[in-house]
């Protein structure tokens, strides 16, 4: 072995990350947690998880007294949850938002509707999709299935009727049945409802395979979108699907010059850390120099899964905004960056708000913070499913296929406009002291925050600010730094004209 590929797409998706995340953060909470089976398909991850206090129960009423329950990224049938909803559990559902998008197309047809679901009928994600459909449904997991169905069903060539696909399908199969479907069935309508992440995954998984002698795969065997990009990679060049890199003492490396490595998207970084350590060191011994690019990958890799440490989750920096995630996926895309756009609230989690935009096929996620410019205790108490929103696009992430979107930002360059205006007509604002900061306060209005220096509020410098947080006051500005979206305002000079007034009225 002389050179190693790695895969940028190796490791944690969105939808996988976002649920580790969550557990994770419940239990460092000192939460007690349960997930309803197996957070993820990594074995590894998962046994880490039990040492932490998290149990997993197989149904509803397994889950002990006193503990949260968690669903996990597949999502599960629509009874579990009506059951959850009608007994009152305390659960938080962590299903990936491209599943659930899945489940709301297939409720929205009614019984007369045929749905044809590409994917494992035994997969939990299939289970769960299936229970949402009203009427016939049929589930194929290869282009043979699907001819099957068609033959044996007369009318699906007919009638109406929906096809989707399980979010990690092969994409390579999904095409062949797509072509099938077109041809035949001419009055179906085709939802491609895999995951932009897996697709991409197995497309770099290709082409890297067409590279190289041999291929790792890393990931748990369980795992339906791990064992895909294995099928990918055989039919390219000899593969071996790994857990850990105990197994690599396994597979002789020798013969093969390159070697590429990829992940599933359930593959924690510290995994993927450790074997390409292993097959570096293994390089090294042999005294065999590694190509530049190759070795720039490998320290890369190895740096950004240094933060994770042996916990798989999003790590914040010291400003609060980089993430795990956003390390390890370094392919965002800024020609979309501040723009401006309409959405609809789909879906409304404690910690995130979904929202579908016309003519984007990414997922629209709002964070919690994103949403106002005042802290926000529960997303319900800001919009509701259903409403129609102004964003602003912070990141665009094709490889995972989603849209970081704020309401907050959209809010704040409104109210910015509006600012200027009440500067140049030196107009009284009204607003609320939310944020007690070095040298003065904060205070919301309009959407967007203004500086007021401690000597310009009011109160008396033997008194402390922190009898103005949560106080509505009137204010106003007294500069602005256009370039750098900056208001100084002034309360004082409102309490001291009122003041006035009264005196010259007494």
């Amino acid at each position: 072995m002389k050179e190693i590929k790695l895969a940028k797409t190796a490791g944690f998706c969105f939808g996988v990350n976002r649920a580790v995340e969550l557990v994770y953060n419940l239990v460092d909470k000192g939460e007690k947690v349960c997930t309803l089976g197996p957070i993820i398909h990594n074995a590894q991850l998962v046994d880490d998880l039990k040492n932490r206090g998290v149990f997993i129960a197989d149904k509803p009423s397994d889950c002990k007294e006193g503990y949260k329950l968690i669903i996990r990224t597949h999502g599960v049938q629509k009874e579990i949850l009506d059951e959850l909803k009608e007994n009152s559990f305390d659960f938080v559902d962590a299903t990936c938002p491209f599943v659930t998008k899945i489940h709301n197309i297939v409720r929205k047809q009614d019984e007369n509707i045929t749905v044809l679901i590409a994917g494992d009928a035994n997969h939990p994600e299939v289970l769960g999709i299936s229970s949402y459909c009203s009427g016939k449904f049929f589930v194929f997991k290869n282009e043979a299935e699907l001819l099957k169905i068609i033959q044996e069903n007369s009318f699906v060539k007919n009638s109406d009727c929906i096809c989707v696909c399980q979010t990690t399908f092969s994409k390579k199969e999904w095409e062949k049945c797509e072509k099938i479907l077109k041809k035949v069935c001419t009055n179906c309508k085709i939802f491609d409802t895999i995951c932009s992440a897996t697709s991409e995954r197995q497309n770099e998984a290709a082409e890297i395979s067409k590279q190289s002698d041999a291929m790792i795969v890393i990931g748990g065997r369980h795992s339906s979108n791990t064992c895909k990009l294995h099928e990918v990679c055989s039919a390219n060049c000899p593969s071996f699907l790994i857990e850990t890199k105990d197994e690599l003492k396994g597979i002789n490396l020798e013969s093969y010059d390159v070697v590429g490595v990829t992940a599933g998207a359930s593959t924690p970084s510290v995994i993927i850390k450790e074997v390409l350590k292993s097959m570096s060191e293994e390089i090294k011994e042999k005294e065999v120099e590694t190509t530049s690019a190759v070795t720039e990958e490998v320290v890369e890799t190895a740096e950004i899964a240094e933060t994770a440490e042996n916990k798989p989750a999003v790590e914040a920096s010291a400003d609060g905004e980089a993430s795990f995630e956003e390390l390890l996926n370094e392919s965002f895309k800024e020609s979309d960056n501040s723009k401006v756009v309409k959405g609809t609230v789909v879906g409304i989690t404690p910690t995130e708000v979904y929202v579908d935009v016309p003519g984007r096929k990414q997922t629209g996620v709002v964070a919690a913070d994103d949403l106002s410019a005042e802290p926000v205790a529960k997303c319900e108490d800001v919009v509701a499913i259903g409403d129609e929103i102004d964003l602003v696009i912070m990141k665009t992430d094709d490889q995972d296929g989603v849209l970081k979107l704020s309401k907050r930002l959209f809010d704040a360059t409104k109210g910015w406009d509006e600012i200027v205006a009440a500067k140049e007509a030196d107009e009284v604002l009204e607003g609320t002291v939310t944020q007690i900061i070095r040298g003065g306060v904060l205070v919301t209005t309009k959407g967007t925050r203004v500086f007021v220096p401690a000597s310009l509020t009011g109160v008396p410098r033997n008194q402390e600010l922190d009898v103005l947080k949560g106080c509505d006051v009137q204010f106003k500005i007294i500069d602005v730094n256009p370039s750098r979206r900056r208001a100084v305002c002034s309360i004082k000079v409102v309490t001291d004209a009122k003041r006035k007034e009264e005196q010259e009225a007494a």
